[in-house]
């Protein structure tokens, strides 16, 4: 038990020690006369003073690297404020030519939706996952309407300009509606089996 007392205590230490050399580090882009108005008397300070990195050894720099990295304090507040998705996607499941909406009954299957289509968003590439969890949600139709026989599914798909390109161009929006899946019941018992 001592031992990982230690153990963990020697953890906490590096962390500490990784994570002030991180951010002390960053100071230094503000050594420059561009943006040291922008910096208190502390700041400048750091940054005219302090290079954290100056006299370490090459890897201890790759170990730093590695922690802040695994850890996420090299990403300052993007783990409070992730950035904002420029692609947007919404599935649409077609029923005999009409659009059906998914009876969502209780807060929990509400959630447990919005969590698979947020999954579903960012691992649309991979054919696999998205046709898995396409399947998913086809049998789950299937299942609570005994009298469909075939869905398809659309990808409904909007793509927003980067904000570099909406200054020189100006605000422009792709859509795209897409077949993404068709599936009948048929085919799905005739897979599973």
């Amino acid at each position: 038990m001592k031992a990982l007392k230690i153990g963990l205590l020697a953890y906490l230490v590096f962390h500490l020690y990784t994570s002030l050399t991180i951010n002390f580090s960053g100071y230094t882009q503000f050594d420059n006369e561009e943006y040291a108005h922008r910096l208190n008397p502390f700041g400048r300070f750091v940054a005219q003073n302090i290079d954290a990195s100056a006299h370490q050894p090459d890897f201890v720099k790759d170990i730093i690297h590695f922690q802040s990295t695994f850890t996420g304090t090299n990403r300052g507040y993007s783990f409070f404020s992730p950035n904002v998705s420029r692609f947007n996607m919404k599935l649409v499941f077609i029923v005999d030519g009409q659009e059906m909406s998914m009876p969502l009954n209780t807060q929990e299957s509400v959630l447990k939706f919005e969590t698979a289509s947020y999954f579903f968003e960012s691992n649309f590439r991979y054919k696999k996952v998205r046709t898995d969890i396409l399947k998913s949600f086809s049998k789950w139709y299937f299942a609570s309407n005994p009298a469909i026989e075939k869905i398809d599914v659309y990808l409904d798909m909007y793509q927003f300009d980067n904000l570099t390109k909406v200054r020189t161009t100006g605000y422009k929006v792709k859509h795209q509606k897409l077949l993404g899946f068709t599936i009948s019941k048929k085919e799905l018992k005739q897979k599973e089996s």
